[in-house]
């Protein structure tokens, strides 16, 4: 990949920076969605709007953004929400990035406090009841959340929110780890024995909360995609995560362990061996300093270490045993994320950072105006998000065969929506394809402009476009499976009789005059044939023509009878 693909010819070809249009819609809005399915004025209906807005899609958050690539698309989603599955939660919706949050502080904090409550308040009252009830309950609820908030599919590209395809999916992966986490064994054990300290069975029970850390590195990830933060940092924080909350388990579980062990006197022989009740750590009088040299045990232990504690009983065998198997398994996974890292940064320096340069050292020998260094950076940056570069090179791999299909299928839309080409038989639509260019307009970018001489349909494949009469006046938007200029590749000398304005990014779809007609050039009468076909379109609609002749009387525009003459002119031929 070269960079001169990178740059579009409007760049180019600039001698002198133009200036850039700023798009002012004077078309009205449409209706909200939400108002319209969600009447009345008092404040629970107002409420329920309001709550209903943060469950749908919202078009600023970085998935949107990403996976949909048009304003069109997100109200097709957004409408195909409201009206099959209301109640559902959007997974690219402020409430689920608001509600991920929440549930990652509750989860860090539980995963912090409870093993050290269950560790060093074994034998004490019980503190903060209330608030172990309150992360009960958020986990319940977040089961619950979980339940009802749909899912970006990979593989087929679409947002699922059939309640059916999400519970099922959801039960068929973590639920079960999900569930255990969550039961409140602490609640249920206070409400029936009405004990103030830590019964053994609901400290153990506690331990299950362990499971959130999956939970909790999968809301994590999905924070740092949707806010797009840098995926060095994200391997960092996974790191950083992962290594305090095994570290801070390890030392809990050190001194819990025989501590827990010491409740059975007659099942064990316990004697005065067990290190928690050496005079080591008699002088810790305070809970925090049990667990520094709790801590140091465990480091010890994870990093295989054992020769330098002072092991006698069999339960400091078991507990560093496993922590040793810990520590080589964590090694593994440090090893492999570094990997993961160095490779990561390898590959985009080879690539993206590489092309990044070229576009940096271009701008400054062309000495280019800041605007448009924005704009070129905005263009590529786009090249990069929707993965242009992928797709060229899976095309430019495969064989000829496969090619074809490849983009008979990437362009089956363009061939359905416009009417003119369901008139062309099968070897011209193959030919077709062949001459399709894409291109991509920035925001603002002028596609077209009236009073020009016309060679080119254009098809919009993603995007939303304007289109202004020669006084300025905004006549209506063109949004995705939209075309125009299709007179042109039959109608030699047409006459722009309107701008074109792109609203936002768009991707737009190119078929020349020339190619055209080089196609049809081998089928004879197909040509005046499809001239008819576009007359009678004509015919039957309302032509802008009439719109633009009633602000400018003095402009020549093709219309209805000019192209009967030159349909008359071809049958002649």
């Amino acid at each position: 990949m070269h960079l001169i693909n990178l740059i579009p010819e409007v760049v180019l070809n600039a001698e002198k920076p133009k200036p850039v249009l700023k798009h002012t819609c004077r078309i009205p809005s449409e209706p909200d969605e939400v108002d319209k399915l969600i009447k009345g004025s008092d404040l629970f209906s107002y409420v329920n709007r309001w709550f209903m807005r943060k469950r749908i899609l919202s078009p600023n958050q970085y998935y949107a953004q990403t996976y949909l690539k048009s304003t069109t698309a997100i109200k097709r989603e957004i409408n195909n929400h409201l009206l099959k599955f209301p109640f559902m939660i959007h997974p690219f919706s402020s409430f689920r990035n608001l509600w991920y949050i929440i549930v990652s502080v509750i989860t860090i904090i539980t995963l912090v406090w409870v093993p050290f409550l269950s560790a060093f308040y074994l034998d004490s009252a019980l503190p903060s009841f209330g608030y172990l009830v309150i992360i009960d309950i958020i986990m319940v609820l977040d089961n619950f959340i979980y339940c009802l908030t749909g899912y970006y599919d990979q593989i087929t590209k679409k947002v699922i929110l059939d309640p059916k395809i999400v519970f099922k999916k959801y039960v068929t992966s973590f639920f079960i780890f999900d569930f255990f986490s969550a039961l409140p064994f602490q609640t249920i054990d206070f409400i029936i024995n009405n004990e103030k300290s830590i019964s053994w069975y609901g400290s153990i029970a506690n331990c299950f909360k362990i499971f959130r850390v999956g939970n909790l590195i999968r809301n994590i990830r999905h924070l740092n995609h949707a806010y797009n933060v840098h995926f060095q940092i994200r391997i960092y924080l996974d790191l950083f995560l992962i290594l305090t909350i095994s570290l801070h388990w390890s030392a809990c579980m050190t001194y819990y362990v025989p501590l827990l062990i010491l409740k059975f006197p007659n099942a064990i022989d316990i004697d005065s061996k067990s290190w928690i009740l050496s005079k080591n750590m008699e002088k810790r009088d305070t809970k925090m300093k049990k667990y520094i040299l709790s801590m140091n045990r465990a480091m010890i232990s994870l990093v295989s270490s054992e020769h330098y504690l002072d092991v006698a009983t069999p339960e400091d065998m078991i507990i560093n045993f496993i922590l040793s198997i810990i520590g080589k398994i964590g090694f593994i996974y440090l090893l492999s994320q570094f990997s993961r890292l160095i490779t990561t940064l390898q590959s985009f320096n080879n690539e993206r950072l590489k092309l990044l340069q070229q576009l940096q050292e271009y701008m400054q020998y062309k000495e280019l105006p800041r605007v448009m260094q924005k704009r070129l950076l905005e263009y590529s940056n786009y090249w990069y998000k929707k993965n242009f570069i992928r797709d060229t090179h899976i095309l430019s791999q495969v064989s000829e065969p496969l090619r074809k299909e490849l983009i008979f299928h990437n362009y089956k839309r363009l061939l359905d929506n416009v009417k003119l080409f369901k008139y062309l038989p099968e070897p011209a639509i193959e030919k077709l394809i062949m001459f399709i260019k894409p291109e991509l307009y920035l925001s603002n970018d002028i596609i077209v402009k009236s009073g020009t001489i016309g060679d080119t349909m254009y098809f919009i494949d993603s995007g939303t476009v304007a289109v202004y009469s020669s006084f300025g006046k905004e006549i209506c938007h063109l949004e995705d499976g939209s075309y125009f200029g299709e007179m042109a590749l039959v109608i030699e000398n047409e006459q722009r009789i309107a701008d074109v304005v792109a609203i936002e990014t768009c991707e737009i779809l190119k078929v020349s005059r020339d190619a055209f007609l080089q196609i049809v050039a081998t089928y004879p009468n197909l040509l005046g044939h499809l001239q008819k076909v576009v007359l009678t379109q004509l015919a039957t609609s309302v032509p802008l023509n009439d719109i633009y002749k009633r602000e400018d009387l003095e402009r020549n525009y093709v219309n209805i009878s000019n192209l009967r003459r030159a349909i008359g002119s071809t049958t002649q031929n």
